[in-house]
């Protein structure tokens, strides 16, 4: 399966759970909510699956062409810091909770402060 392919099925998964979420949010809230988070859950594997086919490529291009490794990985980790902080604050806005939602993202933005190249000069 493409890329293509895969992220049209995730696309379409999603609007099918956006879809029953609505239907039962006026009937039953905490279990529109549910179908949320499950479905944030199933599609965060699938991104996970994914980015080992990304991981694999990457490899692949990083031995043909002789790049360094380092940079590379650091844009990796920065990538999935913000995702985990965008994918836990919007479970907590999901849920009511934007307070919380809001020092997530906080949290998530002082973890990227690490990899900043200019960090080692900066005084905090």
């Amino acid at each position: 399966m493409t890329m293509g392919e895969e992220m049209l099925r995730l696309g379409g998964v999603a609007v099918i759970a956006v879809s029953i979420a609505l239907v039962l949010k006026n009937q039953r809230p905490e279990l529109a909510l549910q179908v949320s988070v499950v479905t944030g859950i199933v599609l965060l594997a699938a991104a996970i699956a994914i980015a080992g086919e990304v991981k694999q490529r990457a490899e692949e291009f990083m031995q043909n062409y002789s790049v360094d490794g380092a940079g590379i990985a650091a844009v990796v980790k920065i990538t999935g810091i913000a995702y985990t902080a965008q994918f836990s604050a919007d479970i907590c806005r999901d849920a009511g909770e934007s307070a919380v939602a809001s020092r997530i993202e906080l949290a998530g933005r002082r973890c990227l402060w690490y990899f900043q190249p200019w960090r080692r000069y900066a005084v905090l």
